[in-house]
């Protein structure tokens, strides 16, 4: 019997608490309501959005009566935690982490609470981020970490080509050929569809400037056959290049395709140096081509052109040798 009226007084008792909790807690919703708007005038946003935050927890225990101040409360904790965000990314002891997690936190709240504003300008900024956490990887030459930041740019900003170009830098470190050749071609498309000209421009510099390399190491190792395709490539990024005229020029009179040769010269010569001694060696090439051709007269002019600087010596003899007297055939 004693049991029975310990247990019935229990029960009372936890009763009486679930209620006094109840009231107690719709108190703690105006409560933490006024330390939120206390903390925000004194811009502590990280205090206020726990506050407000508070609101909404509370608020939805309590039911109808909280209403008002839960559906404000809702309304000020994205921006509240974007305010938290923009603060962390101010600190310079914050880590590219904590800066990150501080606005994936703001788009979690914004899109719980159907704030899309908040949450586009918090998705806005992530790039940034990342553009930071590889620059400052690039600065510690881990190289690997800043080119897996740099992917994450591209991904959610798919035109920030200057993600784009810092890779090819990166590539160029690693000597990673291939890679950085895709990667110029993919900043001059991008670069075409958002008329950014200079990166366009600096794309195709390096590479013409890659199939340079590859043409002039065939030519110096007379290989003529493989240097012709690689400085015809160099042109496709480079059509002023007077050297790259020049190994074509060279290169078809060794493999005497003498039509060819002469082409490249009349393309190239505009671009020459116009010193005298400079512009030599593709009026030596000319007339090579013009004698193989049996046009002795344009040969002969050609080599006079040519006669200068160290052409003037290979020029002058070629000269003697179309002016050479022809011998009669012994009958």
């Amino acid at each position: 019997m004693k049991r029975l009226k310990s247990a019935g007084l229990l029960c009372a008792a936890l009763f009486l608490f679930a209620m006094a909790g109840n009231a107690q807690t719709k108190e703690d919703v105006i409560k933490a309501f006024n330390q939120g708007v206390a903390a925000f005038k004194t811009n502590d946003f990280v205090k206020a959005t726990e506050s407000f935050q508070q609101v909404i927890d509370l608020g939805t225990k309590v039911g109808t009566e909280a209403d008002t101040l839960r559906g404000k409360a809702e309304k000020f904790v994205p921006g509240l935690q974007f305010k938290v965000a923009v603060g962390i990314i101010g600190n310079k002891a914050s880590t590219g982490a904590d800066m990150l997690a501080s606005l994936q936190k703001t788009i979690d709240l914004s899109t719980k609470y159907g704030d899309n504003e908040t949450a586009a300008k918090a998705k806005k900024i992530i790039p940034q981020i990342y553009t930071k956490i590889a620059t400052d990887a690039f600065k510690a030459n881990d190289l690997a970490t800043a080119l897996t930041n740099f992917d994450k740019v591209i991904e959610l900003d798919p035109n920030n080509i200057k993600a784009l170009v810092s890779k090819g830098v990166i590539y160029r470190k690693q000597n990673a050929t291939e890679l950085n050749m895709a990667t110029m071609q993919k900043i001059i498309e991008l670069g075409t569809k958002l008329s950014d000209t200079v990166s366009v421009k600096g794309a195709k510099e390096v590479l013409a400037g890659e199939y340079m390399k590859t043409a002039n190491a065939a030519y110096v190792k007379s290989d003529f056959k493989s240097a012709i395709p690689s400085a015809e490539e160099a042109l496709k990024y480079d059509s002023k290049n007077a050297t790259t005229y020049y190994i074509l020029a060279f290169s078809h009179n060794k493999l005497k395709e003498y039509d060819d040769a002469l082409a490249a010269i009349e393309k190239g010569i505009p671009f020459e140096n116009p010193a005298k001694e400079q512009v030599a060696r593709f009026y030596y090439e000319k007339g090579v081509a013009l004698k193989a051709k049996g046009d002795k007269e344009h040969a002969l002019e050609a080599f006079k052109l040519a006669s200068a600087g160290k052409f003037l010596a290979p020029a002058t003899l070629q000269i003697k040798d179309i002016n050479k007297p022809v011998v009669p055939a012994k009958k």
